[in-house]
């Protein structure tokens, strides 16, 4: 069974390719996740070829948040610290023209955790997103908006 959960209220569900509504709740019920009349209570997200989460990136698309990167980390980092698996950042630049390149270089040295794509001009936020899933090597994905409308409590 595959599970990929790509926002709170829209998810696929494969088994043998074939794809269900029926299968959410039971795909949901096997990874130990909840929800409530249809629309999932936990944080958005996309879990990779089976098994069990262990390994997490923080997928966040950014264009021009240099003054947002810092308060990110500060609010996330406490979070991510308190769960018992191994995380990390994913930070994709889709273009930015001021200093948010710069910043990520300046944290991604200073901690390992931090991992940054730089695209070369402004893409969009879809496809920030679609080059940070692709990209990633974990169990799953959390894609978040630097601007905490995703609050870091419900990772």
């Amino acid at each position: 069974m595959a599970l990929r959960i790509f926002d709170k209220r829209f998810a696929a569900v494969s088994i043998d390719g074939t794809f269900k509504r029926e299968y959410l709740f039971r795909a949901a019920d096997k990874f130990g996740l909840g929800y409530d009349n249809d629309v999932f209570s936990f944080q958005t997200l996309f879990f990779q070829e089976g098994g069990e989460m262990k390994d997490l990136t923080i997928l966040v698309p950014i264009f021009n948040e240099e003054k947002s990167i810092d308060l990110f980390l500060r609010s996330t980092g406490p979070v991510l610290e308190g769960l018992n698996l191994t995380y990390k950042y994913l930070f994709v630049d889709d273009g930015s023209t001021d200093g948010t390149l710069q910043i990520l270089k300046t944290r991604a040295k200073d901690n390992p955790a931090i991992n940054y794509i730089s695209l070369s001009r402004n893409f969009g936020k879809e496809s920030a997103l679609l080059c940070g899933i692709k990209k990633s090597d974990t169990k799953a994905i959390i894609p978040m908006d630097i601007d905490l409308q995703d609050p870091p409590d419900l990772i």
